[in-house]
């Protein structure tokens, strides 16, 4: 499989594994993993689409800044997400997010962590990343 994400065992929060094919594709990933602990994504329709652009000094910030970013939408909005693509350049993200109004049927998501956070390429050419989340 070229993308996709499964929870692993965490001694307090949770956390997420993600792979995908591309850096962009990890973020995308990592949207994805953050959302399912909150809500079913098949269950959001993406009517409501909104953009972002950040800038971080390296792929770890960004993809911290970039989650937490769309907790901060969630929460101001009171917005769920579903869909999301991601372009970087350099260390700039520029993305997009779908979703619609809602709120968590599952556990809140506080924050995404910097705790062990790593951000790799594989030998099979996947990038993959184990993020904690503080729930």
């Amino acid at each position: 499989m070229s993308a996709g994400f499964r929870e692993v065992e965490h001694t307090a929060d949770r956390a997420m594994q993600v792979w995908a094919d591309s850096p962009a594709g990890l973020f995308e990933q990592a949207a994805r993993a953050m959302f399912s602990l909150m809500i079913d994504p098949d269950a959001v329709p993406p009517a409501r689409r909104r953009t972002v652009t950040l800038q971080a000094a390296d792929l770890e910030m960004a993809l911290i800044d970039w989650l937490n970013e769309l907790l901060y939408q969630r929460e101001t909005r009171g917005e769920m997400y579903s869909e999301f693509g991601v372009t970087l350049e350099d260390s700039r993200l520029s993305a997009w997010f779908a979703g619609s109004p809602g709120s968590p049927a599952h556990a809140v998501v506080k924050a995404a962590t910097f705790h062990d956070l790593h951000i790799g390429q594989g030998d099979d050419g996947l990038w993959r990343a184990t993020i904690v989340f503080d729930t």
